[in-house]
């Protein structure tokens, strides 16, 4: 049911502006960028009522918020369609400058640029205060509290253990104390930090740069995200507003931005706007935007674009590389590099990452000139305690047939079955077989629309399909909490995402199945999930043990080559009917 536009029955929080229809592309922005920023900034609900114009053709648009809150907005919206009688922002001098409205254009050109941007002024990048309580910490005390919260390791760049290492905060209190509106938005939701929060909020405050690895989950995201926020609001705070970015935050996949949009949107943004850039978006849609999240080649595209229409970067003063692993994997390392050749040389920089491969490794340390590596390894021996591991010993050519049967035996009406793989060309291969086989599945991966993606993952949550082949790069499967059973038709590449994979089954104290083919490349796992399976304290395969000093063996006589025959050899071992479930 739609909204009257019967003014005397409008309730006294909501307002109505009416505005050309002409301009209402102007204020709702390309993708709605433009309206979602308004909304942050004046803390409004804003509708705009397409379906109902009023006699003369305006569109109405509704405010609801507090009084003041609803000024500012009915006064942007008008300042945005060009029907107020006097722009403030016209009137609005900071020296002798005026102030730009947003249909002004954008280029290196532009005197408002050249006059605020922050080229010559100082980055401020300290933005923490350590209490006493912090301060006065023991040596002992804050090495005990790393040690029995994942083993939390601090480097500096040379790989060596870190000596100034900012203690450990124990309160949000004791972090976020000058910035009360996020103090009040993470007391409120949580009792306390993180460990791993506990750890990197110091750093990530006082403008150091961090590399931060750990798994999924920890926290870690939402660290980085209040220091980004901590920032942006200080370069506002000490220089005033300029109509470029001010941070960029790189994520792998557009779901991934969303999600990092959605988080940040769930706390207090004061004026900050952000937004994500997808393939479609302009310079001019991004302009006095604050935090934008993207693909590293979605950015890159704007950046080299023809003067006038490119996005200028030069007085971005915070990067966030988002699950930096995945961008490597997915060939973004260039468009990583051209981007950074073009923001600040004092800018903070900040990478996330789930494992820490060696490209991983040579990228920070390309971008780094002093940085602190935190690396925490959390174990949650409940979620091992609760998985049942088993391991199928196969060749590759030879997984099919066993899935098949194991989708057969298993997938019934009670029963949700994840299946994982590495690449999305093997996973649409399988899909069709099983498919042909007649059997009922749904697909999951960045190569796949996302409207598609968004009805297969919903058909899976509400049990209509009960296997759900999916490539972890472009999912997340955390919001699912009755997942019975994890398939790894590809093994992960890294211990810890195998971790992240299968702890999925286990909410709630409910035992989950975890279930993986291995093949001849995956024995360099073989140690790994050994130890996995004795924390577990679950039975570890005489396969496993013998592969493993096998691949140790290989790799003490020599090179990549020699461990390929050995992996090969110890399957040629086994009998290809060898279930691995003992």
């Amino acid at each position: 049911m739609h909204r009257r536009t019967d003014r005397n029955r409008i309730r006294d929080e909501e307002e109505i502006v009416f505005v050309p229809e002409a301009v209402v592309g102007l204020v709702i922005g390309r993708k709605g960028t433009r309206i979602s920023a308004l909304k942050c900034e004046t803390n409004c609900r804003i509708c705009v009522d397409t379906d109902h114009p009023n006699e003369i053709g305006e569109i109405p648009i509704y405010v609801r918020g507090s009084a003041e809150n609803r000024a500012k907005a009915i006064a942007e919206v008008k300042i945005i369609a060009g029907i107020s009688e006097k722009d403030p922002r016209k009137d609005n001098l900071r020296g002798n400058q005026q102030i730009s409205s947003p249909e002004d254009d954008y280029d290196s050109t532009n005197p408002m640029v050249e006059n605020l941007s922050r080229k010559e002024m100082k980055v401020l990048k300290n933005f923490y205060e350590e209490t006493e309580s912090v301060s006065d910490q023991s040596p002992e005390v804050a090495r005990d509290f790393r040690a029995a919260n994942g083993n939390i390791r601090v480097y500096d760049s040379y790989g060596q253990y870190a000596v100034a290492i900012p203690n450990p905060v124990e309160t949000f209190e004791d972090a976020l104390g000058p910035f009360p509106e996020l103090l009040e938005k993470m007391v409120d939701d949580f009792v306390s930090p993180l460990p791993i929060q506990s750890q990197i909020l110091p750093i990530l405050l006082s403008g150091k740069d961090l590399l931060v690895v750990g798994n999924r989950g920890i926290g870690k995201t939402t660290a980085v995200l209040l220091s980004v926020l901590v920032h942006v609001g200080g370069q506002k705070k000490e220089h005033g507003e300029i109509p470029s970015p001010t941070a960029v935050i790189f994520t792998p996949t557009r779901e991934s931005a969303f999600e990092i949009e959605s988080q940040l949107k769930t706390l207090p943004c004061k004026r900050i706007k952000s937004c994500v850039v997808d393939e479609d978006s302009t310079a001019d849609d991004l302009k006095h935007i604050h935090i934008l999240i993207s693909t590293p080649n979605n950015i890159r595209q704007l950046i080299f674009k023809r003067p006038g229409q490119n996005l200028i970067v030069s007085d971005v003063s915070y990067l966030v590389f988002h699950e930096v692993e995945t961008m490597l994997e997915k060939g973004f390392e260039k468009n990583i590099s051209d981007t950074f050749a073009n923001v600040r040389t004092d800018k903070q920089v900040v990478m996330t990452s789930d494992t820490w491969p060696q490209d991983v490794d040579g990228l920070a340390r390309s971008f780094f000139q002093e940085a602190l590596l935190v690396r925490v390894r959390t174990v949650n021996e409940d979620v091992y305690y609760q998985v049942q591991h088993r391991f199928q010993f196969i060749r590759a050519d030879r997984r099919l047939p066993f899935l098949k049967k194991f989708l057969d035996d298993f997938a019934e009406d009670d029963r949700k079955i994840l299946v994982f793989f590495n690449s999305s060309t093997a996973l649409d291969a399988v899909a069709s077989a099983l498919r042909r086989d007649g059997m009922s599945v749904e697909t999951y991966h960045a190569d796949i629309p996302r409207k598609e993606r968004e009805i297969s993952l919903k058909a899976f949550m509400n049990g209509y399909v009960r296997v759900l082949l999916a490539c972890d790069p472009a999912t997340k499967f955390a919001q699912i909490e009755d997942i019975t059973h994890v398939v790894n038709f590809d093994f992960t590449e890294e211990i810890e995402d195998y971790v992240d994979r299968v702890e999925r089954t286990a909410f709630d104290g409910r035992v989950g199945f975890a279930y993986s083919f291995l093949t001849e490349p995956d024995v360099r796992h073989a140690q790994g999930i050994i130890e996995l399976l004795e924390i577990a304290g679950q039975y570890v395969p005489l396969e496993l043990q013998e592969m493993a000093e096998i691949y140790a063996r290989g790799q003490r006589i020599g090179g990549t080559n020699d461990n390929i025959l050995l992996c090969n050899a110890v399957f040629r071992q086994y009998p290809l009917e060898n279930d691995g479930d003992s």
